[in-house]
Protein backbone atom coordinates (compact mmCIF):
# COMPACT_ATOMS: atom_id res chain seq x y z
CA UNK A 1 0.00 0.00 0.00
CA UNK A 2 1.42 3.13 -1.05
CA UNK A 3 1.64 6.01 2.07
CA UNK A 4 2.33 9.52 2.25
CA UNK A 5 5.08 11.23 4.32
CA UNK A 6 3.40 10.96 7.97
CA UNK A 7 2.67 6.92 7.32
CA UNK A 8 -0.98 6.85 6.46
CA UNK A 9 -3.11 5.36 3.98
CA UNK A 10 -4.74 7.18 1.73
CA UNK A 11 -8.69 7.57 1.74
CA UNK A 12 -9.06 5.84 -1.75
CA UNK A 13 -7.37 2.42 -0.34
CA UNK A 14 -9.88 2.52 2.52
CA UNK A 15 -12.74 2.86 0.21
CA UNK A 16 -11.39 0.34 -2.07
CA UNK A 17 -11.00 -2.37 0.43
CA UNK A 18 -14.66 -1.91 1.60
CA UNK A 19 -16.39 -1.67 -1.79
CA UNK A 20 -13.97 -5.10 -2.09
CA UNK A 21 -15.83 -6.24 1.80
CA UNK A 22 -18.84 -5.55 0.82
CA UNK A 23 -18.82 -7.37 -2.80
CA UNK A 24 -17.52 -10.47 -1.14
CA UNK A 25 -20.02 -10.87 1.53
CA UNK A 26 -23.17 -10.36 -1.21
CA UNK A 27 -21.32 -13.09 -3.32
CA UNK A 28 -21.23 -15.43 0.05
CA UNK A 29 -25.01 -14.90 0.83
CA UNK A 30 -25.80 -16.05 -2.91
CA UNK A 31 -23.26 -18.42 -2.84
CA UNK A 32 -24.54 -20.41 0.74
CA UNK A 33 -28.29 -20.30 -0.83
CA UNK A 34 -27.13 -22.08 -3.89
CA UNK A 35 -24.93 -24.25 -1.53
CA UNK A 36 -27.85 -25.13 0.23
CA UNK A 37 -29.91 -25.99 -2.33
CA UNK A 38 -27.19 -28.25 -3.61
CA UNK A 39 -26.55 -30.04 -0.92
CA UNK A 40 -30.39 -30.73 -0.37
CA UNK A 41 -31.39 -31.89 -3.57
CA UNK A 42 -28.04 -34.44 -3.52
CA UNK A 43 -28.97 -35.75 -0.48
CA UNK A 44 -32.71 -35.97 -2.15
CA UNK A 45 -31.33 -37.48 -5.30
CA UNK A 46 -29.37 -39.98 -3.52
CA UNK A 47 -31.97 -41.25 -1.37
CA UNK A 48 -34.47 -41.58 -4.03
CA UNK A 49 -31.21 -43.59 -5.76
CA UNK A 50 -30.75 -46.09 -2.82
CA UNK A 51 -34.47 -46.84 -2.68
CA UNK A 52 -34.85 -47.82 -6.29
CA UNK A 53 -31.74 -49.92 -6.63
CA UNK A 54 -32.57 -51.22 -3.34
CA UNK A 55 -36.43 -52.28 -4.55
CA UNK A 56 -34.70 -53.79 -8.13
CA UNK A 57 -32.42 -55.69 -6.45
CA UNK A 58 -34.93 -57.47 -4.07
CA UNK A 59 -37.73 -57.78 -6.35
CA UNK A 60 -36.40 -59.59 -9.80
CA UNK A 61 -39.46 -59.10 -11.24
CA UNK A 62 -39.85 -55.37 -11.32
CA UNK A 63 -38.84 -53.64 -13.88
CA UNK A 64 -35.89 -51.31 -13.39
CA UNK A 65 -36.61 -47.22 -12.08
CA UNK A 66 -34.83 -44.84 -12.62
CA UNK A 67 -34.29 -40.51 -10.71
CA UNK A 68 -34.47 -38.99 -14.07
CA UNK A 69 -34.45 -35.21 -12.61
CA UNK A 70 -34.90 -33.65 -9.95
CA UNK A 71 -37.31 -30.47 -10.65
CA UNK A 72 -36.73 -27.02 -8.69
CA UNK A 73 -39.08 -24.38 -8.27
CA UNK A 74 -38.53 -21.55 -6.03
CA UNK A 75 -41.14 -19.05 -4.36
CA UNK A 76 -39.28 -16.71 -2.27
CA UNK A 77 -37.86 -18.98 0.76
CA UNK A 78 -40.28 -21.77 -0.31
CA UNK A 79 -38.65 -24.59 -2.17
CA UNK A 80 -40.10 -26.93 -4.30
CA UNK A 81 -37.85 -29.88 -5.47
CA UNK A 82 -39.94 -33.19 -7.56
CA UNK A 83 -38.32 -36.09 -7.86
CA UNK A 84 -38.98 -37.68 -11.62
CA UNK A 85 -38.37 -40.97 -12.27
CA UNK A 86 -38.42 -43.40 -15.41
CA UNK A 87 -41.79 -45.23 -14.30
CA UNK A 88 -44.57 -44.43 -12.64
CA UNK A 89 -44.68 -45.73 -8.57
CA UNK A 90 -47.51 -47.11 -6.67
CA UNK A 91 -48.06 -45.66 -3.09
CA UNK A 92 -45.99 -48.16 -1.51
CA UNK A 93 -42.98 -47.64 -3.93
CA UNK A 94 -43.12 -43.55 -2.93
CA UNK A 95 -43.41 -44.52 0.63
CA UNK A 96 -39.99 -46.09 0.72
CA UNK A 97 -38.59 -43.75 -1.57
CA UNK A 98 -39.84 -41.06 0.80
CA UNK A 99 -38.45 -43.14 3.93
CA UNK A 100 -34.67 -44.23 2.26
CA UNK A 101 -34.80 -40.05 1.04
CA UNK A 102 -35.86 -38.76 4.77
CA UNK A 103 -32.64 -40.57 5.77
CA UNK A 104 -30.75 -39.68 3.21
CA UNK A 105 -31.40 -35.85 4.38
CA UNK A 106 -30.75 -36.90 8.09
CA UNK A 107 -27.21 -38.47 7.38
CA UNK A 108 -26.87 -34.81 5.50
CA UNK A 109 -27.15 -32.95 8.43
CA UNK A 110 -30.92 -31.96 8.23
CA UNK A 111 -33.00 -32.88 11.34
CA UNK A 112 -36.21 -30.55 10.83
CA UNK A 113 -37.89 -32.81 8.58
CA UNK A 114 -42.09 -33.77 8.44
CA UNK A 115 -43.42 -36.04 5.91
CA UNK A 116 -46.59 -36.82 4.69
CA UNK A 117 -47.86 -39.89 2.35
CA UNK A 118 -46.57 -38.12 -0.49
CA UNK A 119 -44.23 -35.71 0.15
CA UNK A 120 -41.35 -34.50 2.41
CA UNK A 121 -41.08 -30.89 4.14
CA UNK A 122 -37.85 -30.09 5.62
CA UNK A 123 -37.20 -26.17 7.31
CA UNK A 124 -33.50 -25.12 7.01
CA UNK A 125 -32.42 -21.81 8.50
CA UNK A 126 -32.28 -20.41 4.85
CA UNK A 127 -35.43 -22.10 3.40
CA UNK A 128 -38.59 -23.99 3.43
CA UNK A 129 -38.25 -26.82 1.18
CA UNK A 130 -41.07 -29.50 0.11
CA UNK A 131 -40.04 -32.79 -1.67
CA UNK A 132 -42.67 -35.00 -3.61
CA UNK A 133 -41.77 -37.84 -5.77
CA UNK A 134 -43.25 -37.40 -8.98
Amino acid sequence: MKMDQRAQISIEYVLFLAMVVVIVSLFGVYVSDQSELNSVSAAVKLGAENATTNMVITNSGMAPVRVTSINETANGTNENLTVMFSNTLTSDLQKQIINSTIQSLIKGGYNNITNTTSSINLITKRHNYTITMG
